[in-house]
């Protein structure tokens, strides 16, 4: 039993010693920063664009029919047939407009990342081999 049990821990101790890591990030170069920052500006442009359209959707729609007269925060409003229709859009076209906003944040960030990385050369030092012959 004894035996069974050390050499599992010798075994667990072996592998966890000479396994490789797999999780090692790479800086990124500047063509990726770049890249990245222009995908983000794509991403927060289509969002802006979106929620705007669909903001001026909200705008757009008629009121519909009546439907009668309800209490609202201390007033009195009154109900149409679309209100729920305009709602969902305004409120989705203007969720969309502000999660655009992170996206030109961070893009402008990788772009000034990607414009101070710069190239340069790490210096190996490598064994030089010579052949002396001093008989001649």
């Amino acid at each position: 039993m004894r035996k069974i049990i050390f050499s599992t821990i010798l075994f667990l101790i072996n592998t966890s010693l000479f396994s490789q890591q797999t999780n090692s990030e790479l800086p990124l170069t500047q063509q990726a920063y770049l890249k990245k920052s222009k995908d983000q500006k794509k991403v927060g442009w289509i969002l802006l664009g979106g929620g705007a359209a669909l903001l001026a959707t909200a705008f757009i729609i008629p009121k519909g029919e009546s439907e009668g007269y309800d209490v609202c925060i201390y007033i009195v409003c009154e109900n149409h047939k679309n209100d729920d229709i305009k709602a969902a859009f305004g409120l989705t076209g203007f969720v969309s407009m502000l999660a655009s906003v992170p996206f030109f944040i961070a893009s402008g960030k990788n772009k000034k990342r990607g414009n101070s990385v710069s190239g340069y050369l790490k210096m190996h030092k490598t064994p030089l081999l010579v052949k002396n012959d001093k008989n001649s």
